[in-house]
Order: C-alpha cells, then sequence, then structure tokens
C-alpha cells in the first residue's frame, strides 16, 4: 500500500511536467472495448498495452543516441496487427494467469519511476519501484532492461547480468534481454561473448534494430571494417527507417574517407528520425565538413543548427563546438561556448525544478547565481543549487571538458571553479572529485587534495578501486 501512494504522488507530479503516459493510447481503447467488464486486467493485457512503449517517454532531452532502450516509434504498428508476430504474441497473452494490478496502476508504476529518475534523490527508490513494476508486467523485458541498466551505472555488473539472466530463463528468445547481456559483456570487454548475444537478439528479432546498430558499432571500433559494413547494411534491409543504422554507416564511411557515401548517409538518417535525433545527425554533418575540405564556417554551421533543437541540450555538440574553436586557437570563443552550454543547462534543470514544486516562475536571483563562474559546493546538509540529474545524463561530460580546458588555458581559479560546479551537479559521480583532486595536487593544495580524494572513495563505494589506489598516494 505504501508503494502505490508513492507511485500516485509521483506519477501525478509528473503530470505536471506534462509527460505522457507510456502507453500506446489507441491500443488501449481498442481492447478497452473487450475489458470493461473486467474489475482486474490480466498480466497479459497489461503487456498487449505495453507493446508500444518503452520504459522512459520518446522525448529525448540529451544524447540519447547510444540509448539501446526500445524505440516505440520502431515498433509494431496497428497496420501490421494481422501479422503471424503479432498473433502468437496475442494468443500467449490472453493465456496468461490474472494479475493483480489494473491497467491504471501500471500507468501509474511507470510514470512514478519516470518522476522518480528524473528526481535524482530517490535511485534506491526508483529500483524498488522497478522491481514491483516487474511483478505487474513479468513479460515486459524492458523494465528488467532498466532496472539491469541501473546497476550496471552503479558499477554492480554481476547484479545486472543475473537480472537478465533471470529474465531470459523465462523468454528465452527475447531480444531486448539478448541486447542488454550483449551490452553488459562489452562494457566488460568480453567481445566474444558480446557478439554472440547481439547476434542472437538479431536473429530472435531481425526487425529489432539495437542489435544491428551494437554489433555493426563493435566491429567497426575493432577496425572490421568489411564485416561492420554487411551487418549495418543487412540491417538496414530488415531496418531501412532507422536513423541509427544509417548514421552507424556513415560514421564508417567516414573514418574510410568515402565522403560523399558518408554525407548520403547521414543525410538518410536526417529523413528518416525523428526531430530529437537532427543534432547528432548535424554534429556528424559538421565533422564530415572538417574532414573533407576543414570548411570552419559550415562546421560551425552544422553544430549552430543542432544546438538549436530541444533548447540546445545536446552536450555532444557544445563539446565539438569549443573543440572546433580551441583546435583553431580561439580560447576566448571556446570558454564562451563552455559557459554558455553550462549556463542554459543549469537554468533549464532550475526551471525544472522550480515548475514541478510549483512555484511557477523562475527563481531570477537563482538563476543569476547559476550563470556566474563562481559557484561554491554547499556546506553540508544544505540543498544543492540545481536538481541531482536523471541517469544517463551525459552533460558531465560538458564539465569534465570544461575544467579540462580552463586547467589547460585557464587558472587554478577558472578550473576549480569548473569543477565545483560540475561536483553539484552530479553529486553521486566519484570521477569530478576525483579529477578535482588531481587539480588540488597539481598547485600543492595536498590537504584539499586528501578531502576530495575521500570525497571520490565515498562516492565510489566498493564499486571502482581506482578511486581509493589515486587517493592512497595522498
Amino acid at each position: 500500500m505504501a508503494l502505490r501512494n508513492q507511485y500516485t504522488a509521483l506519477s501525478s507530479e509528473a503530470h505536471d511536467d506534462g509527460i505522457e503516459p507510456l502507453i500506446n493510447r489507441r491500443k488501449a481503447l481498442m481492447r478497452a472495448r473487450d475489458e470493461r467488464l473486467k474489475g482486474k486486467n490480466t498480466a497479459a493485457a497489461n503487456d498487449r498495452l505495453l507493446d508500444s512503449g518503452s520504459l522512459l517517454p520518446n522525448k529525448r532531452t540529451d544524447d540519447d543516441e547510444e540509448d539501446d532502450e526500445y524505440d516505440a516509434d520502431e515498433s509494431m504498428s496497428l497496420l501490421e496487427s494481422k501479422s503471424s508476430n503479432y498473433l502468437t504474441a496475442l494468443q500467449k497473452s490472453f493465456n496468461s494467469p490474472p494479475s493483480q494490478y489494473s491497467n491504471f496502476e501500471v500507468k501509474e508504476m511507470y510514470t512514478a519511476v519516470k518522476r522518480a529518475d528524473q528526481d535524482g534523490t530517490k535511485r534506491p527508490l526508483v529500483k524498488q519501484l522497478l522491481t514491483k513494476l516487474h511483478d505487474a508486467t513479468p513479460n515486459d523485458s524492458r523494465v528488467l532492461r532498466r532496472l539491469a541498466r541501473m546497476e550496471q551505472e552503479d558499477g554492480n555488473i554481476s547484479t545486472a547480468r543475473q537480472i537478465l539472466q533471470h529474465g531470459l530463463r523465462r523468454n528465452p528468445n527475447d531480444a531486448h534481454l539478448l541486447q542488454g547481456l550483449g551490452n553488459i559483456e562489452l562494457s566488460s570487454g568480453n567481445d566474444v561473448a558480446a557478439r554472440r548475444y547481439f547476434r542472437s537478439a538479431i536473429q530472435a528479432n531481425p526487425e529489432f534494430p539495437n542489435p544491428h546498430h551494437a554489433l555493426g558499432t563493435l566491429e567497426h571500433s575493432r577496425g572490421r571494417i568489411r564485416v561492420a559494413t554487411s551487418i549495418l547494411k543487412k540491417g538496414l534491409k530488415s531496418c531501412p527507417a532507422n536513423h541509427r543504422l544509417h548514421h552507424a554507416l556513415g560514421d564508417l564511411y567516414r573514418d574510410a574517407g568515402l565522403f560523399d557515401l558518408a554525407e548520403s548517409s547521414y543525410r538518410s538518417g536526417l529523413a528518416h528520425g525523428p526531430n530529437w535525433s537532427r543534432p547528432f545527425a548535424y554534429t556528424a554533418l559538421s565533422y564530415l565538413s572538417y574532414e573533407k575540405n576543414r570548411d570552419l564556417d559550415a562546421c560551425r554551421n552544422w553544430l549552430r543548427r543542432g544546438l538549436g533543437i530541444n533548447n540546445g541540450m545536446h552536450s555532444q555538440g557544445w563539446i565539438a563546438l569549443a573543440h572546433l574553436e580551441e583546435s583553431e586557437g580561439l580560447i576566448v570563443e571556446a570558454r564562451e561556448v563552455y559557459i554558455e552550454a553550462i549556463t542554459r543547462y543549469e537554468m533549464i534543470l532550475a526551471k525544472k525544478r522550480n515548475l514541478r514544486e510549483g512555484q511557477g516562475r523562475q527563481d531570477e536571483k537563482h538563476n543569476t547565481q547559476m550563470s556566474q563562474t563562481s559557484i561554491r559546493p554547499p556546506s553540508n546538509g544544505a540543498k544543492p543549487a540545481i536538481d541531482p540529474v536523471r541517469s544517463g545524463d551525459k552533460w558531465m561530460n560538458v564539465y569534465k571538458s570544461w575544467a579540462q580546458f580552463e586547467d589547460k588555458h585557464g587558472s587554478y581559479r577558472t578550473a576549480n571553479d569548473a569543477f565545483s560546479r560540475g561536483t553539484i551537479a552530479f553529486p553521486r559521480d566519484w570521477s569530478l572529485p576525483l579529477q578535482w583532486a588531481r587539480l588540488q595536487v597539481k598547485y600543492g593544495m595536498k590537504e584539499r587534495a586528501r578531502k576530495l580524494f575521500a570525497v571520490a572513495c565515498d562516492r565510489a563505494g566498493s564499486r571502482y578501486v581506482f578511486a581509493y589506489a589515486s587517493g592512497s598516494k595522498w
């Protein structure tokens, strides 16, 4: 009962953020006619309703190009309802045992997970909600994928692997679970096992684009160009409208110096991709312009075009633009890019927090503080200047890049400020205070270095011995 109250409270706040429910409304309405008189849905009904959804809404806020969650736009449509795969899944659904949860409760659970994850301070609660959600929708493998990925992010690789293997015992041919295990093995350095899982996922569902993409990019990164080309082209035959596969093929062509083919692939990705994916294609086209003829104006135009989408929440584009200016010796311009990016990011997060708290307007004093470069860490017990961010947020890379830039071209003060702001924005991360401690060592601030090494070790827990090895010297 307590958990259900948490679902209700969190999901009601999520609707204030304009978060769309994760249920395909068309299918829900059609099936509601047949289930209207039932007091409780079956677990199968829940699974049917969740076929076209993903664990998080389709609205992307940042660098989700590498996000391996299922894309709802690529799932089965109503026009394909007569396919054998659909009929098989439908028959399985009707034969599933009853569930204690209604469709409404399942929807509330999904929304609560999204809300708690965005809050950033409720990570244990997110895992707890995901576990309960899995009990309610045992055949929705994406719930297990999300739970496993959170464990992997927390350094619990063995736990993440066990979660997915448990799901495979129930559904041995689930492409999503096989894909997830492939990702875990790849991150663990086991290429052989990763390839095996990716191939199994492709065999289980050839129309699921993610394993094609994962296997193709793996082979590309290992220098097996012919193999990678074959995999990506085969994937595009099964998934011709998948923008990520077009993009990956463009990267392969670009690295091979086949610039015209690369541009054609990137433009195909633009034609097929949703709006949130465009910044990735524009960033790739900027790289292409630089490598092809060193057209700096074209590079800047492509990057700025991408940053004009989705409130500029494309971290990769900001880093690329700053690196471009730095490579040309334009240090002032590069610094302005970093400050513009970080200020925009922090103000957007502050605005979201204010809206969630029902303030209805932005605190001008707060935003003025966030736009300055001299923010200091809060005292013990004080609330951070901005909310801790949701899992998977890649903006930490912008803070790291900015701090490294200031260490190289700025001063101790400017580099210190960059690390300070990054540590506030990402209060769970151990790598930022570790790098910050090294800055203190460089400038002879050994006592402060010891404290920051201690912070890094505290955040790392028992997961990353590297932080302890670095701090043990001091």
